[in-house]
Formats: C-alpha cells, sequence, structure tokens
C-alpha cells in the first residue's frame, strides 16, 4: 500500500478514537456514554469509506451476527485484502487453544494459508486442542469466505490485518501483518512513522480514559449461513455526504 493510503487509513482510525467521538457527545449531550466501543468503530469504518478513493479501493460492509459490521477494503490494483482490527483482540483470537467457532479472521487468513511463519515474529505458543485439518472446520472457513468475497470485483492474492492499539484516545502504534491460516505471522510492516499528532481538538480527559478503559466486547458469531449482502453494501466515496453513518 502506498504511504499516502496508509496515511488515511491511520488518520480515519484517530478521528474516530477522537475527533469523531468528541464532536459526537457535545452534539449530542447524552447524559451517559455506554457505547463507545462500537461508535468507534461505526466512525472508523466510515471514514475509511468515505476517504479512500474509490477508484482504487472497493469497500464492502460485511455483517457479523446481528450486532456487528466490518469493512473489506479491497486494492483493485494489487488484489490485496485489508481488514482493520485492535491489536489486543487479534491476540486473544490468536493465543487460542481451542477454536470452537470460525471467526472471520480465521477465513480471511486462509487466503495467506501457502506462508510459512517468521520465527522472529510468533512467540512460542500452546499446542492446539483443535486439529487444523479438521473436514468441518476447514469446509467452514471456505464457506464464510465465499460469503464475504462474493462481492469483491476481482481475486483476492493476499489479506493484510491492519492491527492498531490506542492509549487515551492517541493512536500508540499501527502494524500491517500477513497472518498464515494458523495466525501466524508471515509477515509484518509497522507503520508507526505515518502516526502524526493531531492538536486541533482537545479531549476531556474523563472521556479519553473512559474510552480507553472500555473493555472490548466480544460479539458472538452467527452459526448457519450469512444472508446474501445486498446492493447497497458495497460502498463507493461519496463526497457530498455528510451524515455519520453506522
Amino acid at each position: 500500500m502506498t504511504d499516502n493510503h496508509k496515511s488515511i487509513i491511520i488518520d480515519a482510525i484517530r478521528n474516530a478514537s477522537k475527533k469523531d467521538i468528541m464532536e459526537f457527545r457535545m452534539e449530542r449531550k447524552v447524559e451517559t456514554f455506554n457505547s463507545v466501543h462500537f461508535l468507534k468503530w461505526d466512525f472508523i469504518n466510515t471514514n475509511i469509506i468515505r476517504t479512500l478513493p474509490a477508484s482504487q479501493f472497493q469497500c464492502v460492509k460485511i455483517k457479523r451476527g446481528p450486532l456487528w459490521e466490518l469493512v473489506l477494503i479491497y486494492d483493485k490494483e494489487t488484489q490485496y485484502l485489508y481488514v482493520t482490527m485492535q491489536e489486543k483482540r487479534f491476540h486473544q483470537l490468536s493465543e487460542r487453544t481451542y477454536k470452537e467457532t470460525v471467526h472471520y479472521i480465521d477465513a480471511l487468513s486462509s487466503i495467506n494459508s501457502d506462508l510459512e511463519a517468521d520465527a522472529e515474529l510468533n512467540p512460542a505458543k500452546q499446542l492446539y486442542l483443535f486439529e487444523s485439518e479438521n473436514d468441518d472446520w476447514n469446509a467452514q472457513v471456505e464457506y464464510e469466505l465465499r460469503s464475504m468475497l462474493h462481492m469483491l470485483e476481482g481475486e483476492v492474492k493476499r489479506f493484510v490485518l491492519i492491527t492498531f492499539s490506542t492509549d487515551k484516545g492517541e493512536i500508540a502504534f499501527v502494524n500491517a501483518s500477513m497472518p498464515n491460516a494458523k495466525l501466524e505471522i508471515a509477515y509484518e510492516e509497522n507503520w508507526n512513522e505515518f502516526i502524526t499528532a493531531d492538536f486541533s481538538i482537545a479531549l476531556e480527559s474523563q472521556g479519553a480514559i473512559a474510552a480507553e478503559q472500555e473493555e472490548e466486547i466480544l460479539v458472538g458469531l452467527r452459526e448457519g449461513i450469512i444472508p446474501h449482502q445486498q446492493n447497497d453494501d458495497l460502498v463507493q466515496l461519496r463526497d457530498d455526504e455528510t451524515e455519520k453513518e453506522g
């Protein structure tokens, strides 16, 4: 990915975690603020969709259960597919010793099944209690993958996971990595140099701390068939749109 597009994605995450949430609280003046986790991700996804150039990137919204939507970022030129996720959430998934259900990261990472893990990038793990060659598991992975990728305009060569961590509303670090089917890192690239300071809006210290301390909500995965995506799931850049989407 070009440096300019890396900066766009980082700014989308930073603005969602800082400026967008603060403006929302100032405009709405809610008495309590329990939805910070979901609201932050709504702003991240909205910012990514509206700021990445549609001439090069196809952004597709994917429903995962009744409460969660993620955005697939497909680079039409390189045929690389990107997804954003908090670093701590990826660690939770990669450190599972028993895989009961297929997470969307399991399915997307299977695109990189031919990649070998980099020994220096992967800490020693416990042995899996789940057999990775289980036919039912592999069939579910293939099904989930087809369900997510069927709307893309081309084939996918590689899957790249963009992970980030925040501290009191500020981005602490951003990495781009290629996990293989076992969620082991085969390649990693640090994007910290593209993080720029933003002093345009001063956060209330209480709100920033509350946002950071909010535990990530682990959304259960839906079993069975994922409904066919509607045409409006395919989102193109809309410069004239000002309404914040959920």
